[in-house]
C-alpha cells in the first residue's frame, strides 16, 4: 500500500513538471517551417505549393495561443521587380489575412519579410518607397483574426496573387511562428471562412 502511494504521488510530480514544461514552451512560442520554394507565375492567382502542416497545438483564441509572426523570403527573377504581388495567409478552415498588398513602383523585393503582431513595427498597407525586405512589419490585415476559437492544426497556404505580367518570383521558404507576445482576442468579422 506505501508503495502504491508512493508511485502516485511520483507521478503526480512527473505530470505537474510535464505541464510547467509544455507551458514554458508555449510561452516562448512554437515554429513550424518549410524550405521547400514555391513559385509565384506572372499574372495569376492561386495556392503556392509550399503549404506548412502545423500539429500538436491547440485552439488559437488570442490569450493562450496566437500567430506572432510570419516570415517569408521572397526571390524575384531579377533585384527590382515591380512590386505587384499580393499575399495572405490561409488557415485550414479556410480563414484568410492579408499580409500584404501590391505596389505600383519598381522596388527591391529579394530578401526576408516578417509579419508581426508588434503594434510598433511599420505597417505593410502597400509599397510605398520606405518598404524593404529584411525587415519587420505589421501585415495589411490583422493576425488577431485567426484567434476566434479555430484549430492551429493542419495544412496553412499561402496565397498569392500576381498582377504583371512577365514577372516571376518564388518564395524560397517560410515559417509560422505561434505564441503569446502581442497577441488579442479576434474579431468573427475580421475575416471570412473559407473566402478564397
Amino acid at each position: 500500500m506505501y508503495l502504491e502511494i508512493q508511485t502516485i504521488i511520483l507521478l503526480k510530480k512527473h505530470l505537474y513538471i510535464l505541464f510547467l514544461f509544455g507551458s514554458f514552451q508555449l510561452a516562448f512560442g512554437q515554429t513550424f517551417s518549410t524550405n521547400i520554394s514555391a513559385n509565384i507565375g506572372g499574372l495569376g492567382f492561386g495556392y503556392l505549393s509550399n503549404g506548412i502542416t502545423v500539429s500538436g497545438l491547440g485552439d488559437l483564441d488570442g490569450i493562450n495561443l496566437g500567430i506572432t509572426s510570419i516570415e517569408m523570403t521572397i526571390t524575384a527573377g531579377s533585384s527590382q521587380v515591380k512590386a505587384s504581388i499580393e499575399m495572405y495567409l490561409v488557415a485550414p478552415d479556410g480563414h484568410a489575412v492579408y499580409l500584404m498588398n501590391q505596389g505600383s513602383n519598381f522596388y527591391t523585393t529579394n530578401g526576408l519579410f516578417i509579419f508581426t503582431t508588434d503594434p510598433t513595427a511599420q505597417n505593410f498597407r502597400t509599397w510605398p518607397g520606405t518598404i524593404a525586405p529584411n525587415s519587420t512589419y505589421t501585415p495589411y490585415g490583422n493576425l488577431s483574426a485567426f484567434n476566434i476559437g479555430i484549430s492551429a492544426n493542419g495544412n496553412w497556404r499561402l496565397y498569392a496573387v500576381q498582377k504583371n505580367f512577365g514577372q516571376s518570383a518564388s518564395v524560397t521558404s517560410w515559417k509560422i511562428n505561434f505564441g503569446t507576445s502581442n497577441i488579442v482576442a479576434g474579431n468573427k468579422n475580421q475575416s471570412c471562412s473559407a473566402a478564397i
